[in-house]
């Protein structure tokens, strides 16, 4: 009886081992997931992190050169002012010319709030 009465725990107790996940292959899950959103984490800093290094570097540049004048800059000159980017540069060029750095206002896609960062870096003399 007693032998019976083992080899019936063994038998269900193997049965319910058989049922559980693999803890092994679970925790190679949980590891791969974690490793993924580490390296999403990673990358949106980096992305972030180049980001302000570029703005960074447009406003270094701007503080070593003279004002940016509207009528005659280029467009990779246009380009380096904060928040004007390829496509806002040739609409500013395709605007002039320009009397006064208010009038950046009728350039499609600036707003005011933008003219009114540029306003101590660029011209129209």
């Amino acid at each position: 009886m007693k032998i019976v009465l083992i080899s019936l725990v063994s038998f269900f107790a193997s049965l319910a081992v058989a049922q559980l996940p693999d803890a092994t292959a679970l925790k190679a899950k949980a590891n791969t997931a974690i490793d993924n959103g580490a390296q999403e984490t990673q990358n949106a800093k980096a992305d972030v992190t180049k980001a302000v290094e570029a703005e960074k570097t447009k406003a270094k540049a701007i503080k070593q050169n003279a004002l940016v004048n509207l009528n005659t800059a280029s467009a990779d000159d246009l380009a380096k002012l904060p928040g004007v980017g390829p496509t806002h540069a040739k609409a500013i060029i395709d605007a002039r010319p320009y009397n006064d750095v208010s009038d950046l206002k009728k350039v499609k896609g600036i707003k005011e709030e933008a003219v009114a960062k540029l306003k101590g870096l660029v011209t129209v003399k």
